[in-house]
């Protein structure tokens, strides 16, 4: 991590990848509304119900009951595609680290879904309009400026909210009506790789994200998709190796992260041997998830499957969003509930509040987090 604090650009050159290859399948001739989303419900539904049912029962064992009940509170929102407005609600300096939250990976799941179900009906609506690019141009713009003013303004809805994301998604989908000259072919896949060899090596968390910066690998993953011939693409990315992960990256996606914040959970600071034998473990259960779950689906006949899994999907959340509900809530959110009704008027954010007896306040606490540590006793 410390050789490539960077790391997590990886979302953004996926939405590029994704928006690229969506658009590709809108604009066939043969495309369909009832089609397109069967076939995305057999795509996305049966590797993340796998995955959200195992981290459930491992929560379940795991994790203590108050970041158990928050765990269902994300699984919910991970089966309705609603993650990243979950992660934004819970995110917060007093909400706990995000790589405790087994499930808040979902929060680019969620993203992508929303983008698709807009993008087909705005994509075929700018297609009568004389010059449809534009208005999907203007779109993508928008959403780029908001996102930069959220980026100063509310870093927290630049990085999870979908509109001020859409335009990483918009920025592939542009690129299906642009063609390169051959003769810039392989300038362009330089320039692709460079930037975002940049981004990973250069790019931080702490002091750069969300911003401007996200232009670089989104610009890196465009040019890349654009010089289909370049050595690149032609010895790296249609390699084997790179061909087999870009197979089980959706699934590897899923896992990953679960098996690395429940360890995280178990030990705060896990050794390398311990990381690396999860990260091991994710690449060998998406491989297990592709064959016995994606592939066997694939075969079926398209309709009658993706009626069963949103079935099942909706049945799943039901169950979960059931559990949740009649998960008690942590003692002391109930006594800051009390303390609240209790002395009304006191500022809604100093939520740290508790009731011993039925008096006046004896007693004040005033601090940051160090004072913060003694307001248990």
């Amino acid at each position: 991590p410390a050789l490539m604090p960077g790391g997590f650009i990886g979302v953004d050159v996926f939405f590029v990848i994704s928006g690229f290859l969506i658009t590709r399948i809108i604009f066939a001739p043969d495309f369909t509304f009832a089609n397109f989303y069967q076939r995305r419900i057999r795509r996305i539904f049966p590797a993340l119900l796998v995955v959200l049912a195992t981290t459930l029962a491992l929560g379940h064992s795991l994790l203590p009951p108050d970041a158990f009940r928050n765990l269902l509170k994300h699984a919910v929102g991970g089966g309705l595609f609603v993650a990243n407005f979950v992660a934004y609600a819970d995110a917060g300096y007093f909400n706990g680290l995000s790589d405790l939250k087994p499930l808040v990976h979902l929060w680019s799941l969620g993203v992508e879904e929303q983008f698709y179900l807009l993008w087909p009906i705005m994509a075929l609506a700018a297609m009568k309009h004389r010059r449809p690019w534009r208005p999907i141009a203007l779109v993508a713009s928008a959403s780029l400026v908001l996102f930069l003013w959220l980026a100063e303004a509310e870093p927290r809805a630049a990085f999870y909210l979908s509109p001020p994301r859409f335009w990483e998604l918009l920025a592939g989908a542009l690129l299906v009506k642009v063609t390169l000259p051959s003769r810039w072919i392989g300038l362009a896949s330089a320039a692709g790789v460079t930037l975002i060899a940049a981004s990973v090596a250069f790019i931080s968390s702490e002091t750069e994200f969300p911003g401007a910066s996200m232009l670089l690998p989104v610009c890196g993953a465009a040019l890349i998709i654009l010089s289909p011939g370049a050595p690149v693409n032609t010895w790296v990315l249609s390699s084997r190796a790179a061909v087999w992960v870009g197979l089980i990256s959706y699934p590897l996606y899923l896992w990953h992260w679960p098996l690395l914040s429940l360890l995280r959970n178990f030990e705060r600071a896990p050794s390398s041997l311990a990381i690396g034998a999860v990260v091991a473990g994710s690449f060998v259960l998406a491989e297990a998830t592709r064959r016995l779950v994606e592939q066997p689906l694939s075969t079926m006949r398209l309709a009658p499957v993706a009626a069963g899994l949103a079935a099942c999907m909706v049945t799943t959340m039901g169950l979960v969003a059931a559990t949740f509900a009649s998960t008690p809530v942590e003692a002391r959110e109930l006594v800051n509930a009390a303390c609240m009704t209790r002395y009304p008027y006191r500022a809604p954010s100093l939520w740290f509040c508790s009731l011993s007896r039925d008096a006046d306040p004896t007693v004040l606490l005033f601090g940051d987090s160090h004072a913060n540590q003694l307001y248990g006793g």
